[in-house]
């Protein structure tokens, strides 16, 4: 139910566009414009460091490439290089609406996600959650409300999203959220995919001709050595064939001497 993706300097412009819903990002077919005004952006707000949908929060390049210039300037002062061309320099956290999340709860599931993803990844670092709820199928259904929690993977002072989000981040992440979640809501959402749900939705996304190709790659090294052996049990047994006709030829020629 969350995805976490990464973004280099080159990708932002187009992410943050389609966080605010400019013109350009509302040509996309799965956007329907009527449901454009359901969306809102969630945001400490300093007054009261309460997390609530906030007005004007709307991060440009240049949110970002103050960050990156912050980042440098201190780089500059430790005698440090500079971010590289090729860092990442912006990620998010992408959460679906759990299904069992009760009606009129789903402000509050959201509002405490971006909570747990601030504490986890420093509120300095976040630039807004961005809640989406006018996408659409393409016979016109609604998809699940989405949130993109964005934000600057910087830490002790560089950009580091290695280390800021290794890989046992993302596997620990499902479960330290469910377990926030449930503390704060009452009751578990489904963060978690049971075995049989996650086995059956990975299924799902499997092309029939990725499954074929799967197992073609995992049965030819089997019909390969399959295929040795009885190469090699054919062979000897030819050979031990040929000896007993070559001993009883000899046989034979005995006999008759």
């Amino acid at each position: 139910m969350a995805h976490l993706e990464k973004y280099k300097a080159t990708s932002v412009g187009h992410m943050l566009a389609h966080y605010r819903r400019d013109p350009s990002s509302l040509g996309r077919e799965n956007i329907d414009p009527a449901r454009v005004g359901m969306d809102y952006t969630l945001a400490l707000d300093p007054a009261d460091g309460l997390v609530k949908p906030m007005k004007g929060v709307e991060p440009n390049w240049a949110t970002v490439e103050g960050r990156i210039e912050r980042v440098n300037e201190r780089a500059k002062a430790e005698g440090k290089r500079a971010v590289r061309k090729d860092a990442v320099v912006m990620a998010d956290v992408v959460v679906t609406l759990p299904e069992n999340v009760r009606e009129g709860d789903e402000g509050a599931f959201f509002g405490w996600t971006y909570c747990f993803l601030a504490d986890r990844l420093g509120s300095g670092n976040m630039l807004g959650g961005f809640v989406h709820r006018d996408e659409v199928r393409t016979d016109g259904s609604p998809v699940r409300d989405h949130m993109h929690a964005a934000f600057t993977p910087i830490l002790d002072g560089r950009f580091n999203f290695k280390k800021m989000c290794p890989r046992t981040f993302y596997q620990s992440l499902h479960k330290d959220l469910g377990d926030y979640l449930e503390q704060h809501l009452g009751y578990r959402p489904e963060i978690e995919l049971e075995d049989g749900k996650r086995a059956q939705k990975a299924l799902s996304r499997v092309d029939k001709r990725d499954i074929d190709a799967a197992r073609a790659e995992i049965l030819a090294p089997v019909e390969r050595k399959a295929g040795e052996i009885v190469a090699d049990a054919t062979e000897r047994a030819e050979r031990a064939s040929a000896a007993r006709k070559r001993d009883e030829a000899r046989a034979r020629t005995a006999r008759k001497d």
